[in-house]
């Protein structure tokens, strides 16, 4: 019995694919967990800013980098 090589070609093409789609999904797991970050780390540095009123200025900069930073994270 012979095999069929367009159903071996087939297959091996799918774990082929399968390793490339991997790939790309680990790499955007990767730089959305680095975006992540940045946002828990500038939520967490706006937090202590807003506790003094006198931060007003700085907390709005803050603000802004935080929604940018949101942003690119979806």
């Amino acid at each position: 019995m012979q095999k069929d090589s367009t159903n071996v070609c087939a297959t091996d093409l799918k774990d082929f694919d399968r390793g490339i789609i991997g790939e790309k999904l680990e790499s955007m797991k990767k730089s959305r967990s680095g975006f992540l970050s940045n946002v828990t780390r500038l939520q967490g540095e706006l937090d202590v800013l807003l506790q003094d009123i006198s931060n007003y200025e700085e907390a709005s900069e803050k603000k802004g980098a935080l929604d940018e930073a949101f942003t690119k994270c979806l």
